[in-house]
This record gives structure tokens, sequence and C-alpha cells, in this order.
């Protein structure tokens, strides 16, 4: 599924509820994205309770390979993203 079809599985649900419309559910979801995007970046954890929780985790600089030439390439520090499901999406998918 993409973003696309989120907004619009999403619209059509709280369509039938509150009658929202395809442009309030983008807005509000891009808004949310910006302030999960914005609270990883200052180095915050976002838990969303029932569904899981976004971190930053620092990666280390190491030494790795081309895979084409097989020559060492030194690979910078970076920051990831990990995901942890919490307990409600683990039982759903396990369903």
């Amino acid at each position: 599924m993409n973003k696309t079809e989120l907004i619009e599985k999403v619209q059509a649900r709280a369509h039938l509820d509150v009658g929202v419309s395809r442009n309030q559910v983008e807005h509000t979801l891009n808004h949310a994205l910006d302030v999960i995007q914005e609270a990883l970046a200052e180095g915050q954890e976002v838990q969303l309770y029932g569904f899981g929780k976004f971190e930053a985790a620092a990666s280390p600089a190491r030494q790795g390979r081309n895979p084409r030439t097989g020559a060492p390439v030194q690979i910078e520090a970076k920051k990831r993203v990990r995901f942890a499901p919490g307990k409600n999406l683990k039982q759903a998918i396990n369903a």
C-alpha cells in the first residue's frame, strides 16, 4: 500500500463516520508524518501505543566492501530509524 492508497482507505472510513474529505485526510496525514519526522530528527522517540515505537539510533562508522569490485569502502556514521511493533500490531499480523 502506498500513501495515496492509505489516504483513500482512511478517507473512506472517516467519510462514513463524520463526512471527512480526502483533502482533510491528506493534510492531517502529512502533518502527522511531519511531526514524527521532526521528533525523530531531534532525537526523540515516537510511541504510538498499540501500533509501535519509532526511534532514531546511531549507526557507527564501519568498513564495508564494494560488491562489484570487492574493494574496501569506509561507510560513514549515520542515524537510522528503528521501528518496534506494538502488542496490538503483532496480534493483528499473527491472527
